[in-house]
Order: C-alpha cells, then structure tokens, then sequence
C-alpha cells in the first residue's frame, strides 16, 4: 500500500541526508521506512520491526532491504534500490533443529 509519491519520498531523503552529518544513514523503524520510502509495514505483520531496511548513502541513493514476507510491497516502494531476501519460506531448512533431545 503506497500513500507517498515518488518524488516526495525522494525529496525527503535528499532533505535528510543534506542535514545529517553522516556519510550513510541506516533505518529500521518501520514508521520512518514508510515516510521515506511509502511502503508501508503493519504493525500486526510478523516481524514488522524484524529485518527490515533503508540505506541511504552521502548522495542519496536509498537501498531497501526487506524480508520476503513484504516483498511485493518492496517491490512497489520508492526506492532507487531494493533487495529482497528469504527471511522464512517453509521451504528451506535454517539448519538449526525443530526438537531437541
């Protein structure tokens, strides 16, 4: 769900980054996620706080970096960059033991 335009969510980070003494920026709140970048992540989503991310280095290009439980709406984020990565999928085994004895 998108509520932000492109070109505002681009000039808020522009804004950001020209007043921040930092070469690189990294967010994870989900709040300040969406206010730049318009995706929003439900609080009632599993992990909403969990690994999910904004990158936004001294030029401000933004990278997001998102779980695959909110991938589509990754995809359709305002962004320069996004990344999506397997954080579950039923599928894969992480290896680590479901019972232990």
């Amino acid at each position: 769900m998108l509520t932000l335009t492109a070109a505002g969510c681009t000039a808020r980070r522009q804004h950001l980054i020209e007043h921040t003494p930092a070469d690189y920026l990294v967010i994870t709140n989900p709040r300040h996620i969406q206010y730049l970048t318009g995706m929003y992540i439900s609080p009632l989503a599993l992990s909403s706080y969990g690994p999910n991310y904004l990158t936004i280095d001294h030029t401000g290009k933004s990278t997001l970096i998102a779980h695959n439980f909110l991938s589509a709406d990754a995809e359709s984020a305002h962004a320069d960059e996004t990344i999506v990565w397997t954080w579950y999928d039923a599928q894969s085994n992480a290896g680590v033991p479901i019972h232990r004895s």
